[in-house]
């Protein structure tokens, strides 16, 4: 699979969206799955292409879903949901103690008494009460209902889906498409079932997209969709900020009703899009959980924060900064911490120096940033979490597909811009003697706001 830089994907999705009405039905806009489908297709990202049915008669597949509930009625005890819902995605801090915390939710849990509140765990968690996780209550469940719901939608794609088929788009777009709306219309049918007869009135999740499925669920049912935000948003970013062919469409188009913000610095940067109302994106403050920060004396070390999927690049911009501190910096050392849900682990393992140190989940952020002088990635929330911690960020620049991500970090005033072939400790020489700085932390992270998130519970 290739990754497209972001400017030339968002130059092919304006000229594939230019007419969102293709992606209409009665009642919805399927934009945001056509979004999914084009960027898989410019990406060729064949993984995500599926055998589907969307060209059997509509009565078929409604078959197709009774059958399988036929076959599978659930086994085990049902949860029952309280009035508000947490979808918990797997993001923690451990304390001193040992105790692990909801990284997004533990402050707001503290709000809303025990009897009146399910956490869900969406990752399977060995660890975790069984019960309370997406593959129990999955089991539990058994197969999708076929309800009057689940019908309505199901016609509702087959006409989007058609459409599609008869416009002039590629073959290979086309079974993108197809695909996409499959994997919707199975989310659908599975939060459907869930939501069904329980009484839930809001849902609190992080990250929207790709969860279109089960916020149309959650619509139907007349669930209040609450989206936290969860990491950096940028004005170069797919799922945020985006452009006009949104406007007309978005109240249809599975967007959550609210957006809550760390800060107004990230509340500006959303509404230069064109998908929220002011009035939805409230500024919460720092509603993350986090240890006390640690009182630990500066060291001569560059902390490296990773990205999701980018193993091989920073394992090779790590080699290739060990060869140069090994013989100029020989007091100076790397501490690379790899992304909470890295999958190609065994990389950077492969990176072996005496001053390299690999970091997992196991290393408190905080406790990193509090060591470090020097910071470098290419764009991260973690530039934001070292906001106020006397520590110099840097962007790699000119490196990677994300190299647009990595100018934003720049134009927001969040890191300086670090080469590829730069010396980072020269350049950090050179920032401290100059007196240049950064953005402030607090116009990023407000106070938590406890009056603000009494008013989104009631």
């Amino acid at each position: 699979m290739s990754v497209t830089p972001f400017s030339e994907q968002q130059d092919f999705l304006l000229e594939k969206m230019a007419d969102v009405t293709l992606f209409e039905s009665d009642n919805w806009n399927f934009l945001k799955i056509a979004q999914h489908a084009f960027t898989y297709a410019n990406n060729q990202d064949t993984s995500k292409l599926l055998s589907t049915r969307w060209d059997k008669p509509l009565w078929l597949l409604k078959v197709i879903f009774r059958v399988k509930r036929l076959k599978n009625r659930g086994v085990g005890q049902k949860l029952d949901l309280a009035p508000t819902l947490f979808l918990e995605e797997g993001r923690y801090s451990t304390d001193h103690k040992g105790i692990r915390h909801s990284v997004y939710f533990e402050k707001i849990l503290a709000f809303v008494p025990e009897n009146e509140r399910t956490v869900l765990h969406l990752a399977s968690d060995a660890s975790l009460d069984n019960q309370h996780t997406m593959d129990h209550v999955k089991t539990a469940m058994g197969a999708a209902v076929m309800d009057e719901r689940l019908s309505n939608m199901i016609s509702e794609c087959q006409v989007v889906v058609h459409r599609f088929e008869n416009h002039p788009f590629s073959d290979s777009e086309k079974h993108y498409f197809a695909s996409a709306m499959h994997i919707f219309i199975e989310e659908f049918a599975t939060y459907n079932t869930l939501f069904a007869n329980q009484g839930v009135k809001k849902c609190f999740f992080c990250t929207h997209y790709h969860r279109e499925g089960m916020i149309a669920a959650a619509m139907v049912h007349g669930i209040e969709m609450i989206e936290l935000q969860h990491g950096l948003i940028a004005e170069n970013d797919l799922y945020y900020v985006y452009p006009d062919y949104v406007k007309n469409a978005k109240n249809r188009a599975f967007f959550p009703e609210k957006l809550l913000l760390f800060g107004d610095y990230w509340r500006d940067v959303v509404l230069r899009g064109a998908e929220r109302r002011p009035e939805d994106c409230l500024t919460m403050g720092d509603y993350s959980y986090s240890t006390e920060r640690p009182d630990i004396e500066k060291s001569n070390t560059i902390f490296i924060g990773a990205q999701k999927n980018m193993a091989q690049p920073y394992a090779d911009y790590a080699n290739r900064l060990l060869k140069k501190i090994e013989t100029d910096y020989p007091d100076w050392k790397i501490k690379l911490k790899m992304h909470p849900l890295e999958k190609q682990i065994n990389i950077y393992k492969a990176v072996d120096h005496p001053q390299f140190e690999l970091i997992g989940n196991e290393g408190d952020l905080h406790t990193l940033l509090a060591e470090c002088r020097i910071q470098i990635s290419i764009y991260s929330t973690t530039f934001f979490d070292s906001l106020g911690m006397d520590v110099v960020n840097m962007s790699l620049q000119n490196y990677t597909e994300f190299s647009d991500y990595a100018k934003d970090m720049i134009t927001e005033n969040v890191a300086f811009p670090l080469e590829v072939v730069e010396d980072p400790i020269a350049l950090y020489r050179h920032i401290i003697s100059s007196g240049k700085r950064l953005l402030s932390r607090d116009s990023v992270y407000a106070p938590f706001d406890e009056k603000a998130l009494q008013r989104v519970l009631k």
